[in-house]
């Protein structure tokens, strides 16, 4: 929750270096508008934590702006953030008596229990070593305080940590102890000492309630008893549709380890009620349910306190992954991890925002911090929305909401510095190794797509690997819909595919190309997809793909009337083809850009092959092919092109055909960046003297504005003579008629702005004094339509 600048004054905090100067307000006075920093005004806020109405004045933050913990929920925690230029955070706890507060390395609290906190402070600050020292002296609630301030590394922004200093404060009042909390980068160009520059700028915070007596709501609801987190008619599921089911864990003793957690400390485990993937939140409440702690054995790795905020989070890292639980607070999950099969991303990258899956760390100022699991996501392509978590000893469920604005996840416990992120959600994941084994990697990569395409050829698959003799792993997540899968693996020599750990095809032991299919049913949601690969000697080549519902890859039969188009996801037309649809007849025109030919494959080193059955009246022909990359043409399998190599170029070859239906080929792959193949054909003239041809537009123009002028010149080197120039454009699939004209300078207006934006092929037809007729003289022009559509609609008038 977010709170905006208020009106009404009601609680005061005033630090300073020196005997503090308390400046009462009226709770009816009306406090100032918020001012920008620069003007050295403080701006002011109000916002309610733990019910209890409060206001925060101080310049220290340019835009104070405070999120604010659930009423009910264990962390009642306000912090508002500075990220830029300076990391700076301003935060205020408060400690119900009788709880103990998650994300801090404190005792409960008590009456009387101020001085164990400061202590505890302390203490730990001298464990990170802060060196800790006192001072400044603040006056809270008419008290006033010494604090404490110390110098540490700790998470803040980025993957290392960042030097900050530190400023607490500690004071009993109402039903609760309070935790004030200020935390700045160190700003090494600054010639004062440091804690000098952080005092000034806090010099003037101010803070002041005048209802400390109010009721605690995080009290009430830790004292509604455990009815309302047992499982039953108020189980809060944040199950995910996509997600697959974890397994149960092996080291658990009844539902909750409750066998095992009675054994250790009497007291009974329970469900919260959150549920994600079968993992479920359970307590007793560490905050609430005051008592002996157990400690839980995975099996692996470090022991784990349960219910704490970690071990759920861990617990997930451990079923989910196979990562073995470590040393590391709630704060320090996301940055104590060291494997390399999950990423670390930090709070506020754009374009980053947490995934179902993500592990999230925040509050690295305060001592313990919290950790949670992401189970659903609603983040717009401007970086805002919200993450729900699941999680222990904060809220009562064990489900959390949490706001995103502008790729910055809201610190409602504290800051978040990160979270894990599994690639393989977005990617393939890939590990090559230098030997047909996998075992001895020699390179780690990240792969885009859908699907697998290995086109290594006779080449080495990465920097330090072999160009024989190696092996490799693909894997990542899948969404399946659910329904019957068919599954396509081609390899050349051996491989595998497996889901969620069973293999479905197997050509590890018949090494040589093949190109299998196995069809499976596969239930909905995310699964786990894998293949291995191992080259022996010669070329190397791995394909791997799938359809089935809401995974159409369309595998058509062919129309020999229409252009029948085949492609594939290497460079060499290896294996099966992946797509086979048909398309349009006449000319042969695709432009893909920086983009795939179809769904699912590579935007790069892709080939494809296009045939057509073309009726022609005998004669000469002259066929034109433009093209990024590679091509080669046929006519009736009679090879009349091959520029197979890196290129973009045109070229031009003329074939004397017989009336009747001819097979046209024509085979195209692309290596890198953008990417076109085009073929058409005229009939040429074998004893005309006329030349020339359209000088205007010329070829690959863009025309960004209609109507357009067509114009050409037409040159005599005999007697013909010209009758009448026909122009002409091919688009949607179809020759259109444009226009005559029967005298010099030859030209067409044509009104282009019906025709949808696409290449656009002109030419003209000329009609000589004898009576002749030259197709196409001077050939094609391509030109490409870039201009606004308009649609014109019938309009009738109605008389009255």
């Amino acid at each position: 929750m977010k709170v905006s600048v208020g009106t009404l004054l009601t609680l005061v905090l005033v630090l300073s270096t020196s005997a503090p100067l308390i400046s009462p307000l009226s709770p009816h006075a009306a406090s100032p508008a918020a001012r920008p920093v620069s003007d050295g005004s403080p701006a002011a806020t109000t916002f309610s934590l733990d019910g209890v109405r409060l206001e925060v004045s101080t310049a220290f933050l340019v835009d104070l702006e405070f999120a604010t913990s659930d009423p009910d929920a264990a962390i009642q925690t306000a912090t508002a953030v500075q990220r830029e230029p300076l990391f700076k955070e301003l935060s205020i706890t408060v400690v119900p008596f009788g709880l103990a507060p998650p994300t801090e390395s404190l005792p409960t609290a008590e009456p009387g229990g101020g001085d164990a906190y400061r202590a505890g402070l302390r203490g730990y600050r001298e464990a990170q070593g802060g060196e800790p020292r006192e001072g400044p002296v603040i006056s809270l609630f008419e008290k006033n305080v010494v604090g404490l301030h110390s110098e540490v590394d700790v998470y803040v922004r980025g993957g290392s940590p960042t030097r900050v200093v530190i400023a607490e404060w500690v004071v009993e009042a109402g039903d609760g102890i309070w935790l004030v909390r200020a935390s700045q980068d160190l700003d090494r160009s600054l010639a004062k000492p440091r804690l000098a520059s952080l005092a000034d700028s806090l010099s003037d915070l101010e803070l002041r309630s005048a209802d400390l007596e109010q009721p605690s709501t995080s009290l009430a609801a830790a004292e509604q008893g455990l009815s309302s987190t047992i499982l039953g008619p108020q189980r809060s599921s944040a199950e995910s549709a996509d997600a697959p089911q974890l397994p149960f864990p092996s080291w658990w003793s009844g539902e909750c380890d409750a066998d095992n957690f009675y054994a250790a400390t009497g007291a009974r485990a329970y469900p919260l009620g959150a549920e994600y993937r079968g993992m479920k939140a359970c307590g007793p409440r560490p905050w609430a349910d005051a008592g002996p702690q157990a400690y839980v054995d995975f099996g692996a790795g470090v022991k784990q306190i349960e219910w704490q905020c970690p071990e759920l989070s861990k617990r997930f890292l451990y079923l989910a992954y196979g990562i073995a639980p470590y040393l590391a607070n709630g704060s320090q999950v996301v940055w104590h991890y060291s494997g390399d099969l999950l990423d670390k991303v930090s709070n506020c990258e754009v374009g980053q925002a947490p995934q179902p899956d993500d592990v999230l760390s925040s509050g690295s100022t305060s001592t313990y911090g919290h950790t949670s699991v992401v189970v659903a996501s609603d983040v717009d392509d401007d970086g805002n929305g919200e993450i729900r978590v699941i999680e222990q000893n904060n809220s009562s469920t064990g489900l959390s909401t949490l706001s995103v604005d502008n790729w910055c996840v809201a610190p409602t416990y504290g800051e978040v510095s990160g979270w894990l992120h599994n690639p393989a959600q977005d990617e393939w994941v890939v590990k090559y190794y230098s030997d047909a084994r996998l075992t001895t990697k020699c390179h780690d990569s990240r792969v885009d797509g859908t699907y697998v395409f290995g086109n290594w050829g006779a080449g080495a698959p990465a920097d330090g690997c072999p160009s024989d003799q190696f092996s490799a792993r693909f894997s990542r997540q899948v969404s399946f819909v659910g329904g019957d899968y068919t599954f396509a693996l081609g390899y050349d020599d051996g491989a595998r595919l497996k889901i969620d750990g069973q293999t479905v095809i197997d050509g590890w032991e018949t090494p040589g190309p093949h190109h299998d299919y196995e069809t499976r049913h596969i239930e909905r949601g995310r699964h786990d997809v894998e293949i291995e690969y191992y080259e022996k000697t010669g070329d190397a080549y791995l394909t791997a793909f799938w359809w089935g519902p809401g995974l159409e890859v369309a595998r058509e039969s062919r129309d020999p009337s229409r252009w029948y188009a085949q492609y594939w996801g290497n460079r060499a037309l290896w294996g099966d083809a992946v797509v086979s649809v048909n398309g349009r007849t006449g000319f042969l025109d695709h432009n893909w850009g920086y983009d795939g030919p179809a769904a699912g494959l590579p935007v790069d080193h892709f080939s494809s092959r296009f045939e057509q059955g073309v009726d022609f009246d005998a004669g000469w022909w002259r066929f034109v092919v433009s093209a990024d990359d590679g091509v080669r043409l046929w006519v009736d399998d009679d090879p009349i092109l091959d520029e197979w190599q890196d290129q973009v170029a045109t070229f031009s070859q003329e074939v004397e055909l017989t009336k009747g239906t001819h097979e046209v080929k024509l085979e195209h792959y692309e290596n890198l960046g953008v990417a076109h193949v085009r073929l058409s054909w005229e009939r040429i003239p074998v004893s005309t003297t006329l030349t020339g041809g359209i000088t205007s537009p010329i070829g690959s123009t863009a025309i960004v504005s209609c109507p357009l002028t067509i114009e050409a010149e037409i040159g005599d080197e005999g007697d013909s003579g010209v009758e009448v120039v026909e122009f002409h454009a091919a688009y949607d699939g179809a020759w259109h008629h444009l226009g005559d004209d029967p005298t010099p300078p030859y030209q067409a207006v044509w009104d282009c702005s019906s025709v949808g934006n696409q290449g656009v092929w002109l030419s003209i037809h000329v009609q000589e004094d004898g009576g002749d007729k030259v197709i196409d003289l001077g050939g094609h022009v391509y030109v490409i339509l870039d201009v606004p559509k308009h649609v014109y609609l019938p309009f009738t008038a109605r008389g009255h």
